[in-house]
């Protein structure tokens, strides 16, 4: 009797000794999952055979080809465009090796968000002055922005 009382108490220690592994496991994968990652997939190059593709094209990520629609890219922006028109190219194709900021999702967007609404401002401006049924191109668009604004005011 006293034998079976001491391997219940036994088995009782060890059943802690496990629960408490399995708690300190189970917030380190918790910790672990909530980390933001960047993951940068390589964009996948369809090139046809016998074509001479020059290491240009292979090498820069920034230039969407018609096979990719800018998934492959990472959804973040620029830190500082420097100008209206790298702004834009971020908007309409992305740059760096970013997604294009027009196809981010609701989630992607609310993890960039301030930067996101303060350059939103620029890009539905340009939008509404190249659909407005002026003719404008978006070069013609910006060029415009820059005569009303100056050279030298700040991009966003």
């Amino acid at each position: 009797r006293r034998g079976m009382e001491d391997m219940a108490a036994a088995q009782k220690i060890e059943r802690l000794a496990m629960e408490r592994q399995f708690r300190v496991l189970n917030a380190n994968i918790r910790r672990i999952t909530t980390q933001p990652a960047n993951r940068v997939v390589p964009a996948r190059r369809v090139v046809p055979a016998r074509r001479v593709v020059p290491a240009a094209m292979i090498t820069d990520p920034v230039q969407p080809t018609q096979n990719n629609a800018g998934a492959q890219f990472v959804a973040s922006l620029a830190p500082n465009p420097r100008t209206l028109h790298l702004l834009w190219k971020e908007y309409q194709h992305g740059i760096g090796g970013r997604k294009a900021a027009k196809l981010f999702t609701s989630y992607e967007r609310g993890r960039v968000k301030h930067k996101y609404h303060r350059r939103k401002i620029i890009w539905d401006l340009v939008s509404n002055l190249v659909r407005g049924g002026a003719g404008l191109t978006a070069n013609i668009a910006l060029s415009r922005i820059y005569e009303v604004y100056g050279a030298n005011s700040p991009v966003t």
